[in-house]
């Protein structure tokens, strides 16, 4: 099942606060537009970035894609496991890496996320990037923690 779509039939109202992100909304016309799905409890992210996420150059066209896009890709299949998972709002307090490969322009890329410890409010999980069109060549290693947040408290304070 499309985690996106998932948002929307639980509850059409919070696509209106992700419509426009950068990484996932289908209303922002600079977003990646990445896809999301949720399934046997790992969440999985795909893209295939472009020239808009080099970070080094290797000649003409071609390079590396920055590390910060890495990290968004990263944060966006933890959200999914907490968001389509668990059914919760979720803030991010730390997301660990450990680089292990380049993640090459043009290549097919998926960020995949799983829960490892729940302690209350807080969420544990790891993660990782693989080059789908490198033989699924890992790029990245993840582990992150997120808290539980309820969304329109959070949103209240973050206004004033």
């Amino acid at each position: 099942m499309a985690v996106q779509r998932y948002i929307r039939e639980k509850d059409p109202e919070i696509n209106k606060y992700f419509s426009k992100c950068f990484v996932c909304g289908d209303a922002n016309p600079y977003g990646l537009h990445l896809t999301n799905t949720y399934e046997d409890g790992r969440s999985h992210v795909e893209g295939r970035p472009g020239l808009a996420q080099m970070g080094l150059c290797t000649g003409g066209d071609n390079g590396l894609m920055h590390g910060g896009f890495s990290m968004m890709m990263l944060d966006e299949a933890f959200y999914y496991v907490c968001r389509a998972g668990l059914g919760l709002d979720v803030v991010t307090i730390f997301l660990n890496s450990r680089f292990k490969s380049p993640a090459i322009l043009g290549h097919k890329l998926a960020a995949e996320a799983w829960l490892t410890k729940r302690d209350g409010k807080k969420i544990f999980m790891d993660g990782q990037i693989i080059d789908m069109d490198n033989d699924n060549k890992v790029v990245i290693e993840a582990d992150a923690m997120y808290m539980s947040i309820d969304l329109d408290n959070f949103l209240k304070v973050s206004e004033s």
